[in-house]
């Protein structure tokens, strides 16, 4: 399990930590994936041009109070 603020805040462990569970083995390239020439189709082609931002960790904290509500109150 991963957490994305622990990716967020600590990629190249959390990458080696993914890497090792699913047996591969370590390249440089896993920290500038946003870096490859590969044609992506999903949704999320134009994102993975970008390397990971640590902006998204601030506006989810506008929700907290609303998420863990309905996290208890389901």
């Amino acid at each position: 399990e991963i957490h994305y603020d622990n990716l967020v805040q600590d990629q190249k462990n959390q990458t080696l930590a993914l890497l090792k569970f699913c047996e591969l083995d370590w390249e440089e390239n896993c920290l500038t994936f946003y870096k490859t020439k590969r044609i992506v189709n999903t949704a999320s082609s134009v994102q993975i041009r970008k390397p990971i931002y640590k902006d998204s960790l601030k506006s989810a904290k506008k929700y907290k109070k609303e998420i863990n509500y309905r996290s208890y109150n389901t």
